[in-house]
């Protein structure tokens, strides 16, 4: 089986993109702080090329990591980055926030 014909998997979503976006979409345009939780809803158009279920078991992973802190079925929308997740994006970053 190639890749083209295999399902995307939450692997396919790498890490410091997932928690980059959780954390530009926490700053709400205009902070430099995080000022509000995201919804596994807003996610989701970030990753087009993935089904809502594999971006909903991307936050999982993170979760069970200790990278991500929410609800993983989506039902109250508060994603955060924890202190290691924060950690783990900035010390894998090339370029500033």
């Amino acid at each position: 089986m190639d890749n083209m014909d295999r399902k995307p998997k939450a692997s396919d979503i790498d890490d410091v993109d997932f928690l980059r976006s959780v954390h530009r979409i926490s700053l709400d345009g205009k902070w430099s702080v995080p000022v509000r939780w995201v919804s596994i809803w807003e996610m989701e158009p970030l990753f087009p090329a993935m089904p809502a279920k594999v971006v909903a078991a991307k936050f999982r992973q993170l979760l069970k990591r200790g990278l991500l802190d929410g609800c993983p079925c989506g039902c109250r929308g508060d994603l955060e980055l924890t202190a290691d997740g924060m950690a783990f994006m900035v010390g894998s970053l090339t370029e500033p926030l």
